[in-house]
């Protein structure tokens, strides 16, 4: 009976010393090819702070756990930038400046690095003198009597500051993007392939996560522009 009672005792501590050394550990999403993630992981290594590698190329589990904790915390705007961090539950992920980011785990009780994300005021259009695209979705919106606010990058250089500074805190561009950029109440959408199916939902109460779809987000690497950047018609490219 005793025998029983020992080993009752010593499962019971084994179990409350994992459940203390897993609870508030940071959580570092990776995948094979990504130089942030490597980067990032050794960094932590270096700097023995604690923390637990969740390979989502290998590990199909721990990529659909990253993927319910992105859509539990405010979802993604339909692509990433790796890694993900889970930092005693404040997520992040495509994170502007990683190594500063980083270096501030290493504070103890800093559990407030969650990226930056945009407060709800509504439809912006972020349109540009001679696109087609930009007109077509102005004039919709006004026809069909849906409120929104017209930011011209073209006319007003502070509109296109506000515009890219808006992409690059939402997981940045790949380079070029096509016009307009929506950004309807923090779901900020640039590059919209079926831009017609994209705006008629604009027109549909309560619909603040037009960017959203039903498959997963594609996860892409990049790294955030240093110098703000000009747009130009078409296919827009920045130019070096």
């Amino acid at each position: 009976m005793k025998k029983n009672q020992t080993k009752i005792l010593q499962l019971c501590i084994a179990l409350l010393f994992l459940s203390f050394t897993s609870w508030g550990q940071i959580k570092v999403y990776t995948m094979d090819g990504c130089g942030r993630c490597s980067w990032t992981v050794n960094y932590l290594k270096e700097n023995k702070i604690p923390f637990t590698e969740l390979n989502t190329t290998k590990d199909e589990k721990n990529n659909q756990e990253m993927w319910d904790l992105l859509n539990k915390n405010g979802g993604t705007n339909g692509s990433i930038t790796m890694p993900v961090v889970d930092n005693n539950g404040a997520v992040a992920h495509s994170i502007p400046d990683l190594e500063d980011y980083v270096a501030k785990l290493n504070k103890k009780g800093n559990t407030n690095l969650t990226s930056t994300t945009n407060t709800k005021s509504g439809i912006k259009v972020y349109t540009m003198d001679g696109c087609g695209r930009c007109s077509w979705t102005v004039k919709y919106l006004k026809e069909n009597k849906i409120p929104f606010t017209e930011l011209n990058t073209t006319k007003d250089d502070k509109n296109n500051q506000e515009m890219w500074d808006l992409l690059n805190k939402n997981g940045g561009t790949n380079g070029s993007i096509t016009m307009p950029v929506v950004d309807n109440n923090g779901a900020v959408a640039h590059s919209i392939p079926d831009l017609e199916d994209y705006v008629a939902k604009l027109n549909k109460k309560d619909n603040t996560n037009t960017t959203n779809t039903n498959t997963k987000p594609e996860i892409v690497e990049e790294k955030k522009p240093t110098t703000k950047k000009k747009i130009i018609p078409a296919k827009l490219k920045k130019n070096g």
